[in-house]
């Protein structure tokens, strides 16, 4: 099941963003994870009642540049993502994301799921690797 997240899911936000590991590139802390919730719409992927995935972004209008996802240790590559990605899709008509050069898997994903490269940030990252940035956009 895919929601957005409530107020009520406060303690399970701070609790999943305790456990959650970094990719490539990635420099949120657990707690800039969990504070993001408060200005951003975070949606969840959900078995049962256990939040396995979110994806975190920014409403601008009728676009939203998705800011982080994450996904629960040993639960990815199950589709969680790609339905967040797709629930997103639907609300939106514009989609924008920036992702680690190294981080291929991630790449790979936005491509499958419809995204496109459309600028390279040469040295973004605190370890010097470069920023792909990449757009969704509905009917292209």
């Amino acid at each position: 099941m895919i929601r957005k997240l409530q107020l009520s899911d406060h303690q399970t936000l701070k609790t999943w963003t305790q456990h959650f590991q970094p990719t490539p590139g990635f420099y949120w802390t657990p707690q800039e994870l969990f504070d993001s919730w408060k200005v951003t719409d975070i949606w969840g992927s959900f078995e049962a009642d256990h939040l396995i995935a979110c994806l975190c972004l920014q409403p601008i209008g009728d676009s939203a540049e998705i800011l982080w996802l994450a996904t629960w240790p040993g639960k990815t590559r199950q589709g969680h993502m790609k339905g967040l990605l797709d629930n997103a899709k639907s609300h939106f008509t514009t989609l924008n994301l920036e992702v680690h050069q190294s981080n291929e898997g991630a790449q790979k994903l936005y491509l499958k799921a419809g995204f496109k490269e459309v600028y390279v940030r040469k040295n973004y990252y605190k370890d010097g690797g470069n920023a792909v940035l990449m757009t969704w956009t509905a009917g292209l």
